[in-house]
């Protein structure tokens, strides 16, 4: 028996299953990041003088099932990433603020905006 002889095919095998999980990670990777049959919420959080609020909380929750995101404004503007399509409660709060909320119907590939002004 000469171990020579069966080592290309043992590399062989194994160089397919590395191409197999490499290219099974790279789909799964692209397949997240075009999350068909999403929706999205955007909007501006402006104080009454139209000034932009940063650091301000924003919750956004599917009335239904209560499951939601909470992000972060940065220079008054946040975004919601992807979100199952249905009825959300967009909530803002920020310091020195009163808190704010509206309702939204969140639509497949449609990023709807909520613009919010806050009163002190």
């Amino acid at each position: 028996m000469n171990l020579n002889s069966r080592t290309p095919g043992k590399r062989s095998g194994l160089l397919a299953w590395v191409f197999f999980g490499v290219n099974l990670l790279l789909s799964t990777m692209l397949m997240a990041q075009s999350t068909p049959g999403t929706a999205g919420v955007r909007g501006t959080v402006l104080d009454q003088s139209s000034a932009a609020v940063s650091g301000a909380t924003v919750k956004i929750s599917n009335k239904a099932t209560g499951a939601g995101v909470q992000v972060t404004t940065s220079e008054g503007i946040y975004s919601s990433g992807p979100l199952l399509p249905g009825d959300y409660t967009v909530r803002v709060e920020a310091k020195g603020f009163k808190t704010a909320e509206a309702g939204v119907v969140a639509r497949v590939a449609v990023v709807t905006g909520v613009d919010f002004k806050l009163q002190p």
